[in-house]
């Protein structure tokens, strides 16, 4: 959309997803290119007679897709835009489809970038696309000047094995990011989690950070995650708590996590180091109530009702679409922002409703 010269990039995107733009077809538009020296992207509007009429098709379809998206993106909101373009490619329908855990992944990549897009937006003077991927590649190229005299090293835990560091920060200590969402419901997984975890633990030769957010923005929607559950597994005489200073005035309402373990920030000292007192996590404008009992069944069924804002334990923030029977068998269904619509037993569901 930007550089419309650039064929690499465009070779990259004209068959990804499929769309019967094969190999053979590519090979003879980049020739026809050559040969008439022009960008490949001018091609796409007159491909050559050598091309069959199928392919012409598929290659009509494409450039009436891009030149779509190259006037929406001066017209509409840049995270408008982005999702716009996720939905209209095909790209996003193509993860949500594929049962994989690569898919997943894939696909969370693409709401991350989304929320960077919608964060970018929020935060720049100049919201446009290339002001945009101009900060995108500014930040990447600033990644690298490992040679300044102090720097952070940003890396996966995989990556650490082997490396230490005086001083170490793990951030995101939150169920659904660490362990993440697919571990949680297989041990296995969970398992091997558990061990990256020691991994991180064990890079730090004096001083170790760990820390998670009251909310975030993740996967292109406002989560409120509940404190990893490593976390607790820490002994408390190794833990000392370091509640945030001067940052904002903590929540006066109780809280929902069922969870009571809830330091905003936790780092690693000396054995027989006193562990502050553990603290309740309160989120404003949530109300009380993380799974219901069946005997509440019939009072949390007249609780929730179409289009109400709600916040599960795992999935953030959604939207009621229907409840339907009653007591015990009660059942609702909610749509989820990156992970669809989804069903659940009304007297177990890990569900608050948000006061708005």
């Amino acid at each position: 959309m930007v550089n419309p010269a650039d064929d690499v990039s465009l070779t990259r995107i004209i068959n990804t997803p499929k769309r019967s733009i094969g190999d053979t077809t590519v090979t003879a538009l980049q020739e026809y290119a050559r040969e008439e020296e022009m960008p490949l992207f001018s091609v796409l509007s007159d491909p050559p007679d050598t091309i069959s009429s199928r392919a012409k098709k598929s290659i009509a379809s494409f450039s009436m897709l891009l030149m779509k998206l190259t006037m929406l993106k001066d017209t509409l909101p840049l995270s408008e835009f982005v999702d716009t373009m996720l939905s209209e490619t095909g790209l996003k329908a193509q993860f949500e489809i594929e049962d994989s855990e690569e898919a997943q992944t894939r696909l969370e990549n693409l709401m991350e970038f989304a929320g960077a897009a919608k964060e970018f937006e929020q935060q720049s003077q100049d919201k446009t696309l290339e002001a945009f991927l101009e900060n995108v590649s500014l930040v990447t190229d600033l990644d690298r000047q490992e040679d300044a005299p102090q720097y952070v090293t940003l890396m996966t835990l995989h990556s650490a094995k082997g490396l230490e560091y005086d001083d170490v920060f793990l951030a995101g200590m939150e169920e659904g990011i660490f362990p993440s969402m697919r571990s949680i419901t297989e041990e296995n997984k969970m398992e091997e989690e558990r061990r990256l975890c020691y991994v991180g633990i064990t890079r730090a030769k004096k001083r170790l950070y760990l820390s998670f957010a009251r909310r975030r923005m993740l996967y292109n929607q406002i989560t409120h995650n509940a404190p990893s559950l490593f976390l607790k597994e820490i002994p408390g005489r190794l833990i000392q708590e370091e509640w945030a200073s001067g940052a904002r005035p903590a929540p006066s309402s109780p809280a929902p996590r069922p969870a009571q373990y809830a330091p905003r920030n936790l780092s690693f000292g000396t054995p027989g180091m006193t562990a502050g007192r553990p603290a309740a996590l309160n989120i404003p404008g949530v109300q009380k109530g993380f799974a219901p009992s069946p005997a509440r069944a019939l009072q949390t069924n007249a609780l929730f009702k179409p289009g109400d804002k709600v916040l599960h334990r795992k999935f953030g923030e959604g939207t009621v679409q229907q409840v339907t029977g009653s007591g015990a068998d009660a059942r609702i269904q909610i749509a989820f922002t990156a992970y669809g619509t989804r069903e659940f037993s009304l007297s177990i569901a890990p569900i608050v409703k948000i006061e708005t």
